[in-house]
């Protein structure tokens, strides 16, 4: 699932509140529930959306921000 068009809202805040919103979706919980995610083999999944030439799901780039995922932030080892 992708996010298009970007809405931006007035304020930064704003736009943390809606990307914390999508994180905490369904299908935001996809890509951290994902048996590569699990495994600790995020990059699995980055072979996967190259390889069927998808775009890489916003809720990836959200979960970068502090706070959003918690305790199930996709870290990079």
């Amino acid at each position: 699932m992708t996010e298009a068009p970007i809405q931006l809202p007035a304020t930064a805040g704003e736009y943390r509140e809606q990307m914390q919103m999508i994180c905490e979706l369904e299908f935001g919980k996809v890509l951290l529930e994902s048996p590569a995610a699990q495994s600790g083999l995020i990059a699995l999944d980055f072979i996967a959306y190259r390889h069927f030439s998808t775009p890489v799901p916003p809720v990836f780039w959200y979960s970068l921000m502090d706070g959003t995922a918690g305790d199930k932030q996709v870290r990079f080892s």
